[in-house]
């Protein structure tokens, strides 16, 4: 880990960096795609590893376009060597499936069939007479995560589509735990709250920890407003929201849920 630290040192644009996976971004007009240093950034990045006796697998190597007009505009392909890089409309990032239209139904659909199939351990424990408390424990350890994984992420752009499909998990689950009994009575019973509910108790608390001055996000927010007047916008964030998929992205509609 220690040897890709001074890879941002010949980075031009944003980047991102987990243990041995490297992200890297740009965003600029599209009347100037010209002014794009994205390819100036592999050939640097290709340099640095060959400095350091490393060779970058390009099939491993994913070029992925962001962008919500009507007509996509055509870029120069990206090359890593003498490798041209496949170009991906979704492409799984840390655990999260994005797609170049940054809507969550793929990630969704990845999360509900990975839950689905830790169903079965749940199945085989009550069969072989695994009690109440140990099968909840099951759910809330081994499904439960994995529904909720970096959900602040992609909890503001759910469809009501996506929110059944997830909480539908939920229902097989505690159905499997208490077959006689409803959903509702289930919850109650197990002292569990609904997936929706839990997401947007996830969100408010990442809210309130972002608006503290201290953490590493709050950059991202802009500055509260203090006057002495007595309005309903006294003490609290705005946001210029002009789009809907602004409304949904992570921090704002977390703050948002922090102020309702």
């Amino acid at each position: 880990m220690i040897m890709i630290n001074d890879i941002p040192d010949c980075v031009q644009g944003s980047n991102f960096i987990f243990m041995d996976d490297t992200t890297v971004s740009e965003c600029f007009q599209l009347c100037s795609p010209t002014n794009s240093q994205m390819q100036t950034t592999l050939t640097n990045i290709d340099q640095w590893a060959s400095m350091n006796n490393m060779i970058l697998n390009p099939k491993k190597c994913k070029e992925m376009r962001l962008y919500f007009g009507k007509i996509t505009p055509t870029f120069p392909p990206l090359t890593l060597g003498n490798s041209v890089l496949e170009t991906k409309e979704t492409f799984k990032c840390l655990g999260l499936v994005i797609d170049n239209k940054l809507k969550w139904d793929n990630h969704v659909d990845e999360l509900i069939k990975k839950a689905s199939q830790r169903l079965h351990i749940l199945r085989v424990l009550c069969r072989f007479g695994a009690g109440v408390d140990e099968l909840k424990q099951i759910y809330i350890s081994l499904v439960r995560s994995t529904l909720e994984y970096a959900c602040v992420v992609w909890q503001g752009g759910l469809t009501e589509k996506n929110k059944l499909g997830i909480e539908r998990i939920q229902k097989r689950a505690l159905r499997i735990i208490y077959p006689s009994l409803s959903y509702e009575k289930s919850l109650s019973l197990l002292n569990l709250d609904t997936l929706e509910t839990r997401r947007q108790k996830i969100c408010t608390k990442f809210a309130g920890d972002i608006v503290k001055p201290d953490h590493k996000l709050h950059y991202h927010i802009p500055p509260i407003s203090r006057h002495g007047y007595q309005t309903r916008n006294k003490n609290r964030v705005n946001f210029k929201l002009r789009t809907e998929r602004k409304k949904s992205s992570p921090i704002v509609y977390s703050i948002r849920l922090l102020q309702a």
